[in-house]
């Protein structure tokens, strides 16, 4: 008899610990939850800003401008944002467009340009 009740006070403790521990298993779930809805949110402002990019300079996989053929130079604006000198397909003038631009639509091109460019040293 002394052993049932040294068994029910054992059985309270466990689902009072059990209890005080399953709030904390829900928060953490909702916190995963809102870190990824966090991310949903800002990878649709990245999106936005790309597509917000393209059009300014006019770049568009449906049509638009001609293609960059050429990375001529780069320098950093007075915001401090990376600009590159180009040139299309079909033009000798040079013109500016972002480093975001060609970092998603000329990633090739723009490999090539800064492997062109690079010094070792012995």
């Amino acid at each position: 008899a002394e052993y049932m009740g040294e068994c029910q006070e054992l059985i309270q403790q466990f689902l009072k610990t059990q209890e005080k521990a399953t709030p904390k298993k829900v928060e953490r779930k909702r916190s995963k939850l809102d870190d990824v809805e966090i991310s949903q949110k800002k990878l649709k402002t990245d999106q936005s800003a790309l597509s917000k990019l393209k059009e300014e300079s006019g770049d568009s996989p449906t049509g638009g401008r001609r293609k960059i053929v050429k990375i001529v130079g780069v320098y950093r604006d007075e915001n401090g944002d990376l600009k590159h000198f180009v040139q299309r397909e079909g033009s000798k003038q040079m013109e500016t467009v972002d480093a975001k631009l060609l970092h998603n639509q000329y990633s090739k091109l723009l490999i090539e340009f800064y492997e062109a460019r690079l010094e070792f040293s012995e």
